[in-house]
């Protein structure tokens, strides 16, 4: 890769400091969406929440091309960017912090929405069960409850 005598060295300083302004970016805008998810989320926008998901998504694959790209000439880039190396290491670091937040907030978020969804089913099944003593003395089953259905149009 490195071939000094015919300008070669030159073009990939030059592309591998490319791709690390274009890695830091990108980590930018992956921060930048975990951030809007996790507030998001924090304050009951779960709808929001999950759009940013997406992008979160899309980004976080970009950003994970890039540093395989960025491994395989790691010892290369500390030597011509290690200002820029050492950047990207800090960053990433800070980007595992909020992805720690990111998790606790979206697991929190999916337990408080399955336990409102069971207390749901259960209240609807509860309507349904009659209130009354079967034969024998003894309270009747509760029937299997129906399925819960989502309007999304209110």
């Amino acid at each position: 890769m490195q071939h000094a005598e015919s300008g070669q060295f030159s073009q990939d300083s030059t592309a591998l400091k490319a791709l690390v302004t274009e890695t830091l970016n990108v980590l930018s805008h992956l921060n930048a969406a975990i951030e809007a998810e996790t507030a998001s989320l924090r304050i009951g926008k779960i709808r929001e929440g999950v759009a940013m998901a997406e992008t979160k998504k899309a980004v976080s694959e970009r950003y994970s091309k890039l540093l395989q790209q960025l491994q395989r000439d790691i010892a290369h880039i500390g030597g011509i960017a290690p200002e820029a190396l050492a950047e990207l290491r800090h960053r990433h670091g800070l980007l595992e912090q909020r992805l720690s937040v990111n998790l606790a907030v979206v697991t929190t978020t999916l337990g408080i929405s399955e336990g409102i969804l069971k207390e749901l089913s259960s209240r609807i099944a509860a309507k349904g069960t009659p209130k009354t003593y079967g034969p024998p003395g003894t309270a009747r089953a509760s029937a299997a409850s129906a399925p819960l259905s989502l309007s999304r149009s209110t």
